[in-house]
């Protein structure tokens, strides 16, 4: 039986330097409908594991090393396929005019990472 493990790329708003949004990028991996939001960061984002993280076999550990060297990025591209129905364009250019003027700050309960995993993070 294969186990899984949840992993959490941690993103403060107040380390993003701009957020941006592009509909229907021309390099999606989802093909349509996708939507791209593009990350450029002051500071480096957070890799929270279980502190009782062991290896889970050869796919995992090629994970691992993609989100250790995408931790290393200060600009970064995440692709999505979402439905034009669940986030409006307009919202999401919103949200991401927002994040960019620091409108949107790490809920406080948040800060501390280590509570993830119950506190074991």
């Amino acid at each position: 039986m294969a186990s899984s493990m949840l992993t959490y790329v941690f993103v403060y708003p107040e380390r993003i330097r701009r957020l941006s949004f592009t509909a229907l990028p021309q390099h999606s991996p989802f093909g349509l409908p996708a939507i791209a939001l593009t990350f450029e960061l002051s500071r480096r984002p957070a890799l929270v594991l279980p502190k009782t993280y062991t290896s889970l076999g050869q796919g995992a550990e090629e994970a691992g090393c993609s989100l250790r060297s995408l931790i290393q990025q200060l600009d970064f591209a995440v692709y999505a396929s979402l439905p034009s129905r669940s986030l409006s364009s307009t919202w999401l250019q919103q949200f991401c005019n927002d994040i960019t003027e620091q409108k949107y700050t790490t809920i406080s309960s948040l800060v501390n990472l280590n509570i993830l995993y119950q506190g074991q993070g």
